[in-house]
Order: C-alpha cells, then structure tokens, then sequence
C-alpha cells in the first residue's frame, strides 16, 4: 500500500472494514441437506455471471444443512467474493444468503458502501490472485483477505465514483451492445454471400458476358465425365460406380450446372489416424477437429509427432494441399482448404476429401453454406459426441458449376468476405480496446482521479477509527459465537 492517494483517502484492509465471513459446504451424501429455502452460492453460480447483485444459486440448503457446515447465512448487501477456482468472482448479496467454501465474504461496516467495494474488486483482480496460495489449487485464506488493501475515500465520495463509474459504463455498454450487433450481422452477410454464390447469383453477369459473347464452355455434366474418367484411371480395380442420385427435392440450377455427391467429386473420402499415435515436444503438427476451422487452420493449441511417426502416417494417407478438411467429430462441420505449409499429420476427428481438377476452395466453400450445413446435420450421428462418417459424407450433395465458373465463384466469395474479415477484426479491436477501457475507469476511479474531489466531504480516516470505534465496543461485549447461522453486519 505504498501508492498515493489524494488528500482525505485512506489505505486501509479488507478486515479493517468489515466482518469476514468464509463460506461452507454441507455433506452431499445427505439429501436432507439440500432443497430449503436458503439460497447458497457457489464459484460456479457465478461462472460467466455479470449482474452486480446475486439472489441465489443453482441448489438452495435446508436449515439442517446450514447448521450442519460452517456456511453462514450472510445479510443482504454482504460482499462476495470467490477464493479458488477461481479466485475473483465478485457479486453483492441481493438478500440473505449463504455461501460454499469457496469463497470469502465480508460483511460491511457502517459507510462503506457494497457497490463501491464491489467495483474495487473486480478492478483488481491480479492483486486478489496475489493473495493466494495452494499447491493442488490456489486459494485465499481468510487471514489473508483480511489483508487485502482497499483505497478508501469519505461514503458520500464513494457514492459519486460508483455513479460515474456506472454512467461511464453504461456508455461502453451501448457501445459493446452496437458492436456484437455488427459482428452478427457479419456473420449472416458471411452465410448469405455463400448461399448466393452455389445459386449462381454472383456469377450471373458473368454467365450473361460468356453467352453474349457465345465462348464455348465446359459444363458441369461434361465436367463430371471427365472426373469420372480419371477416377477409373487413378483407382482401377477398385474404383465404384457413383449411385444415382435423387434430386426430385432439390432446386433448380442455373443452367450448365449440376448436382454431385463428394463420391463423385474426390478420388478418396478418409480421416485422420485412429490409434492416438506417439507425441513429441515438437516435430510434425498433428492437427485434431479443434484445429479445423471455417477457411483456415487454427495452430494456437497443437501436439507434435516425431518425424519417423509421421512418415509411417503418411503411408495411409500424407494430406497435400487442396485436400478438403472436413470437422467430423465433436465440432462438426467446418472446413478449409488444406494450406501448401505446414506439413501435418491428422487424427479420426477430421475427415480428408481429395478433390479432383483443384475444387479443393470450391468444395470447402460449399461446405459451409447452409445447404450442406443442413445436410450435415441431418447425416450426423449423436452418442456420446456428434460424428458424421465417411459414407454420409460421400452422399452429400454439392451443386456443382462449370470449372471455370467455380474459379469466379471462388474469388468472388474471398473478395467479399476479405471486407468482412477486416471489419470484423476491426470490430474484436474495438472490443478489446472497451475492455481496456473499462480497466481504465477503474484504475482512474479508484486512484482518485475518475470524479473531482470535495475537500468538505468526511476524511476517510474519520470513518475508519469510528469503525475501530464499534468493533472494539463489539469486542467488549457478549461474545457472538462462531454464527453459523446468521450474521449480522453493520449496514
């Protein structure tokens, strides 16, 4: 507690301005303990939770199960404040409520007001995870978030910097709001640029200029044939005649266009190695569903094989670029195009469709319209995680447009969804830099420096002795007990 506040702030403790009260946890192993009426909170209640106040969590106790544990049952407007998995939780009591043992709560003394500590907290988290210790798990004591360092300035100070803080907040909020709005709509225009493009909607002109200037063009059925043709050459013996396919339910195709399954359209449908192979530190990537992503592979979280494991991998299948990787356990569904670099090795959760005459980009687009992405969801299995296997994968069913075509479909896709790209790390920028600012309101408001102080307010140091005050009279009184049940605070 070195660092200067203004005149009339104080430094001060956690301990010093309230009770601290640990929370606790009934045996599960008796019903009786749960079902009451006396709400109780855990780490997990708060998990993803960004209301400032709290009424209750996911199981409620019994007074059995109160009075059986250490949990206390904390006045309305107690301060809560999760001390291991993980540390930093906050929320403000919304009524009487108990916690688990996860956490430490401080019942607050008289001018002290719970917003303002409970905004303190959050703007502080790494100095809360200082507090901690633990070897299997981290965790703050009770003595030392006692020991937790608050700046403390006059309640009626307090007031004004929670009300600008949450007038400023209030702002980023809109602001947070209008920028998850466009991110939205980002996606949709993604879907409704693909949906267009395999209807042959962004490639009319350029069918209009062809017919205008009568050039001859391959069509898809003359396309197929010659795919055909070099299926027979490339897999011989053990190349299979395509089933016919129904398409009585499918829309109609711009002319010189086709339906296809992926059988028809790839000279092999697989996935990646079934026997978890040996690791390495590092190596040759082995990339799993998770790396698959719509467009792209993601590197951020990879394994490695050595070199010798990966080359006996590549005797069943080495993935070239073009390959279309398909998700095709867990996440099902996304897709890119295999990229020339890096090399890697894949697990059974992606699937590897080898295109045939580089539709690699075409197929991998058209996986992520929301035709195929029908289809897939209406092939894939569910047990204990979704997987879609390679026969349902070789019946679904591209529109598939003349070769020259499909390379104007393809870059007319990419020209579009580069703007949107960009506009949409413009917008993750944006939501960064709320975040950051956010942080900063805090950092400024709680150095003094968010509203202009008032030299008529009460010092803090005023209010700190008379709290010193009322606990020693407290002190000096009848003893409360350890107050299992119920706890009483100075608000």
């Amino acid at each position: 507690m070195t660092s200067l506040l203004p005149p009339g702030w104080a430094w001060t403790t956690l301990g010093d301005i309230g009770t601290v009260v640990a929370g606790g946890t009934p045996s599960t192993a008796d019903p009786s303990n749960f079902g009451g009426d006396i709400v109780w909170v855990t780490p997990a209640d708060l998990s993803g939770y960004s209301a400032k106040h709290i009424a209750g969590g996911k199981r409620n106790l019994t007074q059995r199960g109160l009075d059986s544990c250490s949990a206390t049952l904390l006045p309305k407007a107690s301060v809560l404040m999760s001390s291991r998995a993980p540390v930093g939780y906050v929320a403000i009591a919304a009524n009487p409520i108990a916690t688990n043992q996860g956490f430490k709560n401080l019942i607050l003394a008289a001018g002290i007001e719970p917003d303002y500590l409970y905004y303190y907290l959050k703007g502080n988290r790494p100095l809360l995870e200082s507090y901690a210790s633990g070897t299997t798990f981290m965790e703050v004591s009770a003595r030392q978030f006692a020991k937790i360092p608050v700046a403390l300035c006059s309640a009626v100070l307090q007031r004004r910097i929670v009300a600008k803080i949450e007038e400023l907040f209030s702002q980023l909020d809109a602001g947070v709001e209008e920028l998850k709005k466009a991110k939205a709509q980002l996606k949709r225009y993604r879907q409704s640029v693909l949906k267009a493009a395999f209807e042959g909607k962004l490639t009319e002109e350029w069918r209009r200029q062809r017919a205008n200037r009568q050039e001859p063009i391959e069509t898809a059925q003359e396309l197929l044939a010659r795919i055909r043709e070099e299926r027979k050459k490339a897999l011989g013996r053990k190349y299979k005649e395509p089933l016919p396919l129904d398409t009585s339910d499918l829309s109609v195709l711009p002319e010189g266009w086709a339906w296809a399954n992926a059988h028809q359209l790839t000279l092999f449908i697989t996935d990646g190695e079934h026997i978890t192979p040996e690791r390495a530190d590092s190596g040759v990537l082995l990339l799993s569903a998770r790396n698959v992503l719509d467009g792209r592979l993601s590197l951020d979280k990879v394994d490695y094989v050595p070199e010798q494991v990966y080359e006996r991998l590549c005797t069943r299948l080495r993935v070239t670029a073009g390959d279309v990787l398909l998700s095709c356990s867990g996440s099902v569904g996304r897709s890119c195009a295999a990229p020339v670099m890096p090399r890697f090795a894949l697990v059974r959760s992606v699937a590897v469709l080898r295109p045939l005459f580089e539709m690699g980009n075409y197929m991998s687009y058209a996986l992520r319209t929301p035709l195929l992405q029908s289809q897939i969801v209406e092939k894939k299995t569910q047990t204990a995680q979704a997987n879609i296997f390679q026969g349902k994968i070789a019946a679904l069913l591209f529109p598939v447009a003349p070769l020259e075509e499909q390379r104007t479909i393809v870059s007319e896709i990419e020209s579009r969804l580069s703007i949107a790209d960009a506009e949409e790390k413009a917008i993750e920028a944006a939501l960064k830099q709320a975040a950051r600012l956010r942080q900063s309101i805090l950092k400024r408001a709680f150095e003094g420096r968010l509203v202009p102080q008032d030299p008529s307010d009460e010092p803090a140091d005023r209010r700190l002795e008379r709290i010193r005050t009322e606990k020693a009279k407290q002190a000096a009184g009848q003893p409360r007990g350890r107050g299992r049940r119920t706890a009483t605070g100075g608000k």
